[in-house]
Protein backbone atom coordinates (compact mmCIF):
# COMPACT_ATOMS: atom_id res chain seq x y z
CA UNK A 1 0.00 0.00 0.00
CA UNK A 2 1.15 3.37 -0.74
CA UNK A 3 0.98 4.57 2.99
CA UNK A 4 -0.91 2.94 6.59
CA UNK A 5 -4.52 3.50 6.37
CA UNK A 6 -7.05 3.55 10.10
CA UNK A 7 -10.33 2.23 9.13
CA UNK A 8 -13.40 4.23 11.23
CA UNK A 9 -14.35 2.23 14.31
CA UNK A 10 -18.09 1.63 14.41
CA UNK A 11 -18.73 1.82 10.75
CA UNK A 12 -19.62 -1.89 10.52
CA UNK A 13 -21.46 -4.26 13.07
CA UNK A 14 -18.99 -7.53 13.63
CA UNK A 15 -20.02 -10.39 15.62
CA UNK A 16 -18.39 -10.26 18.79
CA UNK A 17 -14.51 -11.36 18.14
CA UNK A 18 -14.34 -11.35 14.77
CA UNK A 19 -12.07 -9.56 13.05
CA UNK A 20 -10.60 -8.82 9.57
CA UNK A 21 -7.10 -8.32 8.41
CA UNK A 22 -5.72 -7.34 5.14
CA UNK A 23 -1.50 -7.92 4.53
CA UNK A 24 -0.57 -5.87 1.13
CA UNK A 25 3.11 -5.75 0.21
CA UNK A 26 4.59 -2.24 0.10
CA UNK A 27 6.09 -0.93 -2.72
CA UNK A 28 9.49 0.93 -3.01
CA UNK A 29 13.11 0.89 -2.14
CA UNK A 30 15.22 1.13 0.79
CA UNK A 31 17.24 4.67 1.23
CA UNK A 32 19.77 4.52 4.03
CA UNK A 33 17.68 3.97 6.90
CA UNK A 34 14.42 4.40 5.75
CA UNK A 35 12.06 2.78 3.07
CA UNK A 36 9.40 4.19 0.53
CA UNK A 37 8.09 4.47 -2.75
CA UNK A 38 9.40 7.54 -4.77
CA UNK A 39 6.09 9.00 -5.56
CA UNK A 40 2.13 8.22 -4.18
CA UNK A 41 -0.51 9.21 -5.44
CA UNK A 42 -4.97 9.26 -5.38
CA UNK A 43 -6.45 9.55 -8.89
CA UNK A 44 -9.87 10.73 -9.65
CA UNK A 45 -12.03 11.12 -12.43
CA UNK A 46 -14.30 13.81 -11.99
CA UNK A 47 -12.19 17.09 -11.37
CA UNK A 48 -14.87 20.04 -9.05
CA UNK A 49 -12.28 22.49 -9.58
CA UNK A 50 -11.59 22.42 -13.40
CA UNK A 51 -10.14 26.01 -14.54
CA UNK A 52 -10.41 26.77 -18.02
CA UNK A 53 -9.36 25.25 -20.38
CA UNK A 54 -9.57 21.80 -17.88
CA UNK A 55 -12.75 20.10 -17.93
CA UNK A 56 -14.66 18.17 -15.25
CA UNK A 57 -14.39 14.84 -17.07
CA UNK A 58 -10.94 14.65 -17.38
CA UNK A 59 -10.29 14.22 -13.68
CA UNK A 60 -7.87 15.21 -10.77
CA UNK A 61 -4.42 13.75 -9.78
CA UNK A 62 -2.87 14.26 -6.04
CA UNK A 63 0.76 12.51 -5.43
CA UNK A 64 3.37 13.61 -2.91
CA UNK A 65 6.84 12.14 -2.62
CA UNK A 66 7.40 9.43 -0.29
CA UNK A 67 4.74 7.08 1.35
CA UNK A 68 0.38 8.02 0.81
CA UNK A 69 -0.02 9.56 4.22
CA UNK A 70 0.50 12.75 2.99
CA UNK A 71 -2.29 12.58 0.16
CA UNK A 72 -4.76 10.41 2.34
CA UNK A 73 -4.25 12.66 5.61
CA UNK A 74 -4.84 16.31 3.19
CA UNK A 75 -1.92 17.27 3.88
CA UNK A 76 0.26 19.48 1.21
CA UNK A 77 0.59 17.69 -1.80
CA UNK A 78 0.38 18.46 -5.48
CA UNK A 79 -2.94 18.75 -7.68
CA UNK A 80 -2.87 18.49 -11.39
CA UNK A 81 -5.01 17.58 -14.13
CA UNK A 82 -3.69 14.39 -16.15
CA UNK A 83 -4.87 16.33 -19.56
CA UNK A 84 -2.95 19.57 -18.43
CA UNK A 85 -0.40 18.41 -16.16
CA UNK A 86 1.33 21.73 -17.23
CA UNK A 87 -1.54 23.94 -15.76
CA UNK A 88 -0.40 24.33 -11.99
CA UNK A 89 -2.91 27.56 -10.66
CA UNK A 90 -1.18 27.03 -7.20
CA UNK A 91 2.46 27.70 -8.74
CA UNK A 92 1.91 30.55 -10.87
CA UNK A 93 4.16 32.74 -8.68
CA UNK A 94 8.00 31.86 -7.57
CA UNK A 95 5.99 32.73 -3.99
CA UNK A 96 3.66 30.31 -4.70
CA UNK A 97 5.46 27.49 -5.83
CA UNK A 98 7.53 28.01 -2.32
CA UNK A 99 4.34 28.64 -0.18
CA UNK A 100 2.42 25.40 -1.97
CA UNK A 101 5.27 22.73 -2.56
CA UNK A 102 5.62 19.65 -0.40
CA UNK A 103 8.38 20.60 2.78
CA UNK A 104 7.82 17.01 4.39
CA UNK A 105 7.06 13.41 3.54
CA UNK A 106 6.64 10.01 5.24
CA UNK A 107 8.77 6.76 4.79
CA UNK A 108 9.12 3.39 7.03
CA UNK A 109 11.69 3.23 9.41
CA UNK A 110 13.30 0.29 9.11
CA UNK A 111 14.94 -1.08 12.95
CA UNK A 112 18.48 -2.09 12.85
CA UNK A 113 19.10 0.67 10.20
CA UNK A 114 17.07 3.59 12.75
CA UNK A 115 17.10 4.11 16.53
CA UNK A 116 13.23 3.15 16.13
CA UNK A 117 12.34 -0.21 17.45
CA UNK A 118 9.97 -1.41 15.52
CA UNK A 119 8.82 -0.59 11.63
CA UNK A 120 6.82 2.51 11.45
CA UNK A 121 6.12 5.99 9.31
CA UNK A 122 8.29 8.87 10.34
CA UNK A 123 8.04 12.26 8.77
CA UNK A 124 10.55 13.62 6.95
CA UNK A 125 12.18 17.27 5.92
CA UNK A 126 13.42 17.13 2.55
CA UNK A 127 16.41 18.39 3.78
CA UNK A 128 17.10 14.74 5.40
CA UNK A 129 16.63 12.82 2.05
CA UNK A 130 19.41 15.47 -0.20
CA UNK A 131 21.57 12.34 -1.12
CA UNK A 132 18.03 10.09 -2.16
CA UNK A 133 17.59 9.53 -5.76
CA UNK A 134 13.82 10.08 -5.83
CA UNK A 135 14.35 13.60 -3.94
CA UNK A 136 16.99 15.02 -6.92
CA UNK A 137 14.94 13.70 -9.43
CA UNK A 138 11.77 15.48 -8.49
CA UNK A 139 12.96 18.83 -6.81
CA UNK A 140 13.94 21.93 -8.59
CA UNK A 141 16.14 24.37 -6.93
CA UNK A 142 15.81 27.72 -5.30
CA UNK A 143 17.74 30.56 -5.32
CA UNK A 144 17.00 33.80 -3.20
CA UNK A 145 19.67 35.98 -4.67
CA UNK A 146 18.20 36.16 -8.14
CA UNK A 147 15.05 34.42 -6.64
CA UNK A 148 14.59 32.36 -8.89
CA UNK A 149 13.54 28.30 -9.21
CA UNK A 150 15.31 26.22 -11.52
CA UNK A 151 14.28 22.80 -12.71
CA UNK A 152 17.48 20.58 -11.90
CA UNK A 153 18.23 19.85 -8.34
CA UNK A 154 21.42 21.00 -7.18
CA UNK A 155 22.96 24.38 -6.04
CA UNK A 156 19.82 26.04 -4.23
CA UNK A 157 16.92 25.54 -1.64
CA UNK A 158 14.89 22.01 -3.10
CA UNK A 159 11.65 22.75 -3.78
CA UNK A 160 9.62 19.56 -4.49
CA UNK A 161 8.10 20.76 -8.26
CA UNK A 162 8.14 17.30 -9.69
CA UNK A 163 9.07 19.52 -12.86
CA UNK A 164 10.39 16.20 -14.84
CA UNK A 165 7.52 13.97 -14.75
CA UNK A 166 5.05 17.33 -15.28
CA UNK A 167 7.00 19.73 -17.65
CA UNK A 168 9.68 17.34 -18.99
CA UNK A 169 7.65 14.05 -19.50
CA UNK A 170 10.74 12.23 -18.13
CA UNK A 171 7.87 9.71 -16.71
CA UNK A 172 4.73 9.45 -18.40
CA UNK A 173 2.32 9.72 -15.10
CA UNK A 174 0.31 11.67 -16.52
CA UNK A 175 -0.80 9.92 -19.54
CA UNK A 176 -0.87 6.63 -17.78
CA UNK A 177 -3.36 7.76 -15.27
CA UNK A 178 -5.50 9.81 -18.23
CA UNK A 179 -5.48 5.76 -19.54
CA UNK A 180 -6.48 4.15 -16.44
CA UNK A 181 -9.13 6.70 -15.21
CA UNK A 182 -10.80 6.25 -18.90
CA UNK A 183 -11.00 2.36 -18.60
CA UNK A 184 -11.98 2.40 -14.85
CA UNK A 185 -14.68 4.75 -15.90
CA UNK A 186 -15.86 2.86 -18.60
CA UNK A 187 -15.84 -0.38 -17.27
CA UNK A 188 -17.45 0.47 -13.98
CA UNK A 189 -19.84 3.07 -15.38
CA UNK A 190 -19.01 5.88 -12.69
CA UNK A 191 -16.71 8.44 -11.25
CA UNK A 192 -13.64 6.43 -9.92
CA UNK A 193 -10.67 7.11 -7.60
CA UNK A 194 -7.17 5.22 -8.15
CA UNK A 195 -4.70 4.94 -5.37
CA UNK A 196 -0.99 4.28 -7.06
CA UNK A 197 2.28 4.40 -6.38
CA UNK A 198 6.00 4.71 -8.58
CA UNK A 199 9.31 2.81 -7.59
CA UNK A 200 11.84 4.34 -9.24
CA UNK A 201 15.16 3.11 -7.57
CA UNK A 202 18.15 4.63 -8.13
CA UNK A 203 17.69 5.00 -11.84
CA UNK A 204 19.53 2.25 -12.65
CA UNK A 205 16.33 0.14 -14.17
CA UNK A 206 12.78 1.37 -15.51
CA UNK A 207 10.81 2.99 -13.07
CA UNK A 208 7.60 0.50 -12.25
CA UNK A 209 3.76 1.54 -11.82
CA UNK A 210 1.96 0.21 -9.30
CA UNK A 211 -1.67 0.55 -8.91
CA UNK A 212 -2.88 -0.22 -4.84
CA UNK A 213 -6.57 0.43 -5.10
CA UNK A 214 -9.53 0.86 -7.34
CA UNK A 215 -12.93 2.30 -6.01
CA UNK A 216 -16.11 5.08 -6.21
CA UNK A 217 -14.73 8.27 -6.00
CA UNK A 218 -15.15 9.04 -2.40
CA UNK A 219 -16.24 12.65 -2.90
CA UNK A 220 -18.92 11.41 -5.35
CA UNK A 221 -20.13 8.88 -3.13
CA UNK A 222 -20.37 12.36 0.06
CA UNK A 223 -22.12 14.47 -2.41
CA UNK A 224 -24.35 12.84 -4.94
CA UNK A 225 -25.69 14.35 -7.44
CA UNK A 226 -27.22 18.35 -6.85
CA UNK A 227 -30.16 19.52 -8.77
CA UNK A 228 -31.20 22.85 -8.92
CA UNK A 229 -34.58 23.54 -9.42
CA UNK A 230 -36.20 27.18 -10.91
CA UNK A 231 -38.09 27.38 -7.63
CA UNK A 232 -35.14 27.82 -6.42
CA UNK A 233 -33.71 29.97 -8.65
CA UNK A 234 -36.82 32.17 -8.18
CA UNK A 235 -35.91 32.71 -4.45
CA UNK A 236 -32.28 32.73 -4.31
CA UNK A 237 -30.64 35.12 -2.75
CA UNK A 238 -27.63 34.12 -5.34
CA UNK A 239 -27.12 32.47 -8.27
CA UNK A 240 -24.47 31.97 -11.03
CA UNK A 241 -23.28 30.12 -13.95
CA UNK A 242 -19.05 30.53 -13.21
CA UNK A 243 -18.52 28.23 -10.25
CA UNK A 244 -16.02 25.66 -8.97
CA UNK A 245 -16.94 23.52 -6.74
CA UNK A 246 -20.17 20.53 -6.23
CA UNK A 247 -22.07 19.55 -3.87
CA UNK A 248 -24.49 20.57 -1.17
CA UNK A 249 -23.52 23.12 2.25
CA UNK A 250 -26.21 23.46 4.86
CA UNK A 251 -23.78 24.30 7.94
CA UNK A 252 -23.58 27.77 7.18
CA UNK A 253 -25.34 29.89 9.00
CA UNK A 254 -23.16 33.54 8.59
CA UNK A 255 -22.23 35.70 5.75
CA UNK A 256 -19.62 38.68 5.91
CA UNK A 257 -20.31 41.24 2.63
CA UNK A 258 -18.20 44.31 1.92
CA UNK A 259 -21.21 47.03 1.65
CA UNK A 260 -21.29 48.07 -1.77
CA UNK A 261 -22.18 51.56 -0.84
CA UNK A 262 -19.49 51.94 1.87
CA UNK A 263 -16.89 50.24 -0.28
CA UNK A 264 -14.05 52.48 -1.87
CA UNK A 265 -11.05 50.51 -3.96
CA UNK A 266 -8.32 52.40 -2.62
CA UNK A 267 -9.50 51.73 0.93
CA UNK A 268 -8.98 47.44 0.06
CA UNK A 269 -6.52 47.23 2.56
CA UNK A 270 -8.56 48.34 4.94
CA UNK A 271 -11.26 45.99 3.87
CA UNK A 272 -8.98 43.27 4.67
CA UNK A 273 -8.26 43.88 7.85
CA UNK A 274 -11.87 44.00 9.05
CA UNK A 275 -12.49 40.75 7.32
CA UNK A 276 -9.46 39.25 9.12
CA UNK A 277 -10.88 40.58 12.17
CA UNK A 278 -14.49 38.85 11.72
CA UNK A 279 -12.62 35.77 10.07
CA UNK A 280 -10.63 35.14 13.27
CA UNK A 281 -13.57 35.15 15.63
CA UNK A 282 -15.85 33.06 13.71
CA UNK A 283 -12.98 30.57 13.30
CA UNK A 284 -12.55 30.27 16.69
CA UNK A 285 -16.41 29.94 17.35
CA UNK A 286 -15.67 27.13 14.69
CA UNK A 287 -18.48 28.91 12.24
CA UNK A 288 -18.19 28.54 8.88
CA UNK A 289 -18.92 31.44 6.20
CA UNK A 290 -19.92 32.70 2.90
CA UNK A 291 -18.00 35.84 1.98
CA UNK A 292 -19.21 38.28 -0.73
CA UNK A 293 -16.88 40.69 -2.08
CA UNK A 294 -15.56 42.79 -4.84
CA UNK A 295 -13.35 41.84 -7.49
CA UNK A 296 -10.74 39.29 -6.75
CA UNK A 297 -9.89 37.61 -3.44
CA UNK A 298 -6.11 37.67 -2.57
CA UNK A 299 -5.52 39.74 -5.29
CA UNK A 300 -1.38 41.24 -5.13
CA UNK A 301 -3.04 44.44 -6.65
CA UNK A 302 -5.38 46.03 -3.97
CA UNK A 303 -6.70 47.57 -7.28
CA UNK A 304 -7.91 44.21 -8.27
CA UNK A 305 -9.96 43.26 -5.31
CA UNK A 306 -9.66 42.85 -1.46
CA UNK A 307 -6.04 41.69 -0.29
CA UNK A 308 -6.41 39.21 1.70
CA UNK A 309 -4.47 36.32 2.76
CA UNK A 310 -5.07 32.74 3.31
CA UNK A 311 -5.26 32.94 7.03
CA UNK A 312 -7.61 36.04 6.98
CA UNK A 313 -10.38 34.03 5.60
CA UNK A 314 -9.50 30.29 6.68
CA UNK A 315 -12.99 29.64 8.41
CA UNK A 316 -14.77 30.84 4.46
CA UNK A 317 -16.45 27.62 3.34
CA UNK A 318 -18.09 30.13 0.34
CA UNK A 319 -16.70 32.71 -1.63
CA UNK A 320 -18.40 35.17 -3.79
CA UNK A 321 -15.92 37.05 -6.05
CA UNK A 322 -18.90 39.97 -7.60
CA UNK A 323 -18.32 42.37 -10.55
CA UNK A 324 -20.52 45.18 -11.32
CA UNK A 325 -21.60 47.75 -13.93
CA UNK A 326 -18.77 50.28 -12.05
CA UNK A 327 -16.30 47.32 -10.80
CA UNK A 328 -14.95 45.25 -13.62
CA UNK A 329 -12.54 43.04 -13.57
CA UNK A 330 -11.82 39.62 -14.78
CA UNK A 331 -12.57 37.25 -12.41
CA UNK A 332 -9.60 34.71 -10.73
CA UNK A 333 -11.26 31.60 -10.35
CA UNK A 334 -9.37 31.44 -6.81
CA UNK A 335 -6.38 30.86 -8.39
CA UNK A 336 -4.78 32.68 -5.31
CA UNK A 337 -5.90 30.54 -2.95
CA UNK A 338 -6.00 27.23 -5.21
CA UNK A 339 -4.33 25.06 -3.17
CA UNK A 340 -6.29 25.64 0.00
CA UNK A 341 -9.70 25.84 -1.73
CA UNK A 342 -9.57 22.45 -3.56
CA UNK A 343 -7.78 21.28 -0.02
CA UNK A 344 -10.78 22.14 2.19
CA UNK A 345 -13.38 21.69 -0.98
CA UNK A 346 -14.71 25.40 -0.34
CA UNK A 347 -16.92 26.73 -3.05
CA UNK A 348 -16.10 29.17 -5.17
CA UNK A 349 -18.61 31.54 -6.91
CA UNK A 350 -18.04 34.10 -9.65
CA UNK A 351 -21.39 36.79 -10.23
CA UNK A 352 -21.76 39.25 -12.99
CA UNK A 353 -24.29 41.75 -12.96
CA UNK A 354 -23.86 41.97 -16.75
CA UNK A 355 -24.71 38.68 -16.89
CA UNK A 356 -28.33 36.46 -15.78
CA UNK A 357 -26.57 36.17 -12.48
CA UNK A 358 -28.15 37.12 -9.69
CA UNK A 359 -27.59 38.87 -6.16
CA UNK A 360 -30.23 40.12 -4.47
CA UNK A 361 -28.96 42.88 -2.29
CA UNK A 362 -32.33 44.22 -0.87
CA UNK A 363 -32.83 40.37 0.84
CA UNK A 364 -29.21 41.00 2.12
CA UNK A 365 -29.52 43.96 3.44
CA UNK A 366 -32.65 42.96 5.06
CA UNK A 367 -30.93 40.47 7.28
CA UNK A 368 -30.32 40.49 10.95
CA UNK A 369 -26.94 42.25 11.57
CA UNK A 370 -24.65 40.79 14.16
CA UNK A 371 -21.95 43.19 13.77
CA UNK A 372 -21.21 45.88 11.63
CA UNK A 373 -17.86 47.93 10.61
CA UNK A 374 -16.85 50.81 8.26
CA UNK A 375 -16.94 48.70 5.29
CA UNK A 376 -17.93 45.25 6.05
CA UNK A 377 -21.70 43.64 7.88
CA UNK A 378 -21.85 40.39 9.25
CA UNK A 379 -25.24 38.56 8.88
CA UNK A 380 -26.23 35.80 11.47
CA UNK A 381 -29.26 33.77 10.70
CA UNK A 382 -31.74 32.13 12.89
CA UNK A 383 -31.33 28.72 10.43
CA UNK A 384 -28.50 27.82 8.00
CA UNK A 385 -28.20 28.96 4.15
CA UNK A 386 -28.86 26.20 1.27
CA UNK A 387 -25.71 26.38 -0.99
CA UNK A 388 -25.96 24.53 -4.29
CA UNK A 389 -23.36 23.81 -6.46
CA UNK A 390 -23.36 21.56 -9.27
CA UNK A 391 -20.38 20.79 -11.21
CA UNK A 392 -22.22 19.52 -13.98
CA UNK A 393 -23.77 22.10 -15.25
CA UNK A 394 -21.94 24.82 -13.51
CA UNK A 395 -24.75 26.44 -11.94
CA UNK A 396 -24.76 27.25 -7.76
CA UNK A 397 -27.76 28.53 -6.03
CA UNK A 398 -27.72 30.10 -2.35
CA UNK A 399 -31.36 30.53 -0.70
CA UNK A 400 -32.82 30.82 2.90
CA UNK A 401 -34.61 28.38 4.47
Amino acid sequence: HAGPRSFAKGRRQHRPGSMAVMVQQLAGHQYGAFFYPALSGVAQSSNFYPLAPMRAEEGMAHIALGLGNTVVAGEQCLNFSPAHPKLLPQFSTVEDILENSQKTFYALAIPGEDSQAEYAPRKRRLTEAMTEYPLQLFCSSYTAEDNRIRDSFGKGMPVLSFANILKHDMIPLPGILRKLLDLAREGTGGDVEIEFCLDINDGSREPTFYILQLRPQATVLERRRVSIGAAEKRKALLFSTDVLGHGRIDSVADILYVKPIAFRIEASRRVAGEIASFNAQLDKEQRPYLLIGPGRWGSADPLLGIPVRWQDINAVKAMVELRTETFRVDPSQGTHFFQNITASNIHYISVDTRKKHKLDLQLLESLPVAEEKEYVRHIRLPEPLVIKTDNKSGQCVVYLQ
